[in-house]
């Protein structure tokens, strides 16, 4: 029996490993891979036109996840997605994973590849921490901001820290991907649900690498610290700014990723209070749709990104 059982312990990383070297073949990054660090970090923009608007993903997610919202927003001026250390065609980064971290990575990563501004912070659920980071730290170079379903650095209140008990089980997924079973079952890090066709399958592959699973727990390890640098963020000024949340007072079936109702009054406080940072900020609430806004609403979040896009070129405008 034990030789029967490392038998298919070998055959699963074997079929792992065999997998992993065939995706890599197989999806080419549709950016560019620049140098960060000594690391590679991949950097995809498309569009023409300023202010830049840069894409944040939510935990356990890459640049793949922005698929039904980055080609509507090149289409009015130029966009670009990205890969977290750790995620897509990123490598990994050093620890610790906090938002601090994050925002030198892509302050340099952004730096290489020319792009120094202006931009338009977009961050869905954890980037929210990251873009609000990058705003405080480089606001000559923040034009506006769109909050998806932005983490809060007052939730763990709301749902409890990322505990001992997440945290095994985040290990315990990457103890899976390892051995092939999260592609076998197709449980990627982060959603994939409703992307299009064309990036549905390598942003797959990507989820339910080990690395990807690995990553997942390093940023949830260091989840509360993030909170707490983007907590520091008190004030973005008169920064144009979109604060979207999720929301199903209707009642739609097939929500993806819902809160519970019982947590709705208070979230929907704590989103409000993301809006009065600034003293432009606006909350908007959906209606029929959950966490998961990028891939279920993403009108919703272009509807966003053009609003603050043109607010800030009428300001540019009036000044001259």
């Amino acid at each position: 029996m034990l030789v029967i059982f490392l038998l298919a312990l070998s055959s699963l990383f074997a079929y792992e490993g065999f997998s992993e070297h065939h995706d890599a073949a197989t999806y080419s990054p549709p950016g560019v891979l620049y140098q960060v660090e000594g690391r590679a970090m991949h950097l995809y923009c498309t569009g023409e036109g300023a202010p830049t608007v840069i894409l944040d993903s939510g935990i356990g997610s890459a640049a793949l996840g922005w698929g039904l919202v980055q080609p509507e927003v090149a289409k009015v001026t130029r966009v670009c997605s990205y890969d977290r250390a750790g995620y897509g065609w990123s490598d990994p980064g050093p620890l610790p994973r906090t938002s601090d971290r994050i925002v030198d990575e892509l302050h340099t990563l952004l730096t290489t590849a020319g792009i120094t501004g202006p931009l338009l912070l977009v961050g869905h659920s954890f980037g929210g921490y990251n873009m609000q980071v990058y705003a405080h730290r480089y606001p000559q170079e923040a034009a506006g901001m769109v909050l998806v379903d932005s983490a809060h650095e007052w939730q763990a209140e709301l749902f409890g820290k990322a505990d001992t008990l997440i945290l095994w089980w985040v290990k315990m997924g990457q103890v899976s991907a390892q051995l092939g079973l999260a592609r076998l079952l197709e449980v990627p890090s982060g959603s994939v649900n409703n992307l299009p066709d064309s990036v549905k399958a390598p942003a797959m592959a990507q989820g339910v690498r080990p690395q990807a699973y690995a990553t997942l727990h390093d940023e949830l390890e260091s989840f509360q610290e993030s909170g707490r640098q983007a907590g520091e963020v008190v004030s973005l000024g008169d920064m144009p700014l979109v604060v979207i949340m999720q929301g199903n007072r209707s009642n739609h079936p097939n929500v993806l990723d819902p809160m519970p109702a019982r947590f709705m009054g208070e979230w929907r406080r704590l989103q409000g209070e993301l809006a009065k940072k600034s003293s432009r900020g606006v909350l908007v609430e959906g209606d029929g749709v959950g966490h998961l806004i990028p891939q279920e609403r993403p009108d919703m979040v272009i509807d966003a990104i053009v609003d603050v896009l043109e607010q800030y070129r009428r300001r540019l405008a009036s000044a001259h």
